[in-house]
């Protein structure tokens, strides 16, 4: 259950609140329907956003008490969560391994043992990571002039997952001397990866569930429209989906009055 008391320096979150406008439901291919009952893409566009290089200071001090908040105990605990839980189950389900491609929030809490604090990145960032400990629900932020048509879930083609990946270099001179082995080679020997359900526009994949957005895609700090979309997963329940969209709204609105 959302909590009664602040988020942050927020105000309570309202027992009896209606998300207006409502986000828009991503539409879902029938074989995905199918295989996950209860997914469902949520979406909606901000207009006029102008994200900032620096977060301000009650971001960065919100940052740092979170910080504080999550120690060892907690990032080991974290799999029993219901966000951690219900986003473990859905890796699973879609052919991952969540002990290795972790939940969002477990990974935002690695990270924090990894590095010895949040990291602060400017805006958008910033904010969608705050939902993210605050609420266990990942929001991705989109260059809304970059997307073309609706957003929706289908399972992926043969090799779209490929596509988006990073590619290795090939070794250099000195390596093909010592006889180490070429990365790129390895990948190009790599079989295909199992399609999976991905996050698409009418061009092609945008993200892969549980993922950042693919580079091009991405709200920068030149990004005026930005569409802000997230998952409701299966056995998460609806309202800690909607004081997340509600959080997320609450600081982008914050941001743009500043």
């Amino acid at each position: 259950m959302p909590p009664s008391q602040p988020i942050g320096d927020l105000p309570p979150f309202p027992d009896d609140l209606v998300l207006e406008p409502a986000p828009v439901r991503g539409w879902l291919a029938h074989d995905v329907e199918e295989e996950l009952p209860g997914l469902e893409l949520l979406h909606w566009t901000a207009e006029g956003t102008e994200w900032r290089r620096r977060a301000p200071s009650s971001t960065r001090d919100w940052m740092a008490r979170l910080s504080t908040r999550v120690d060892g105990p907690t990032v080991l605990n974290a799999h029993r969560e219901d966000a951690p839980a219900a986003h473990r189950e859905l890796l699973r389900r879609i052919g991952r391994d969540p002990n290795e491609d972790r939940a969002p929030q477990e990974a935002a809490y690695h990270d924090r043992i990894k590095h010895g604090g949040f990291p602060v990145r400017g805006t958008p960032k910033d904010i969608l990571l705050l939902v993210l400990l605050e609420t266990g629900v990942p929001i991705w932020a989109l260059d809304a002039d970059r997307i073309t048509g609706d957003l929706g879930i289908r399972r992926s083609l043969l090799g779209e997952l490929e596509a988006g990946e990073p590619q290795p270099r090939s070794r250099g001179p000195v390596g093909r001397m010592l006889g180490r082995p070429d990365p790129a080679a390895a990948a190009a020997e790599r079989p295909p990866r199992r399609p999976e359900p991905v996050v698409v526009d009418a061009e092609g994949v945008v993200a892969e569930l549980c993922r950042e957005p693919r580079e091009p895609f991405c709200a920068t700090r030149r990004t005026t429209r930005t569409t802000f979309f997230c998952a409701r997963v299966p056995g998460l329940p609806d309202l800690r989906v909607e004081e997340a969209i509600w959080m997320c709204r609450s600081l982008v609105a914050r941001e743009d009055a500043a």
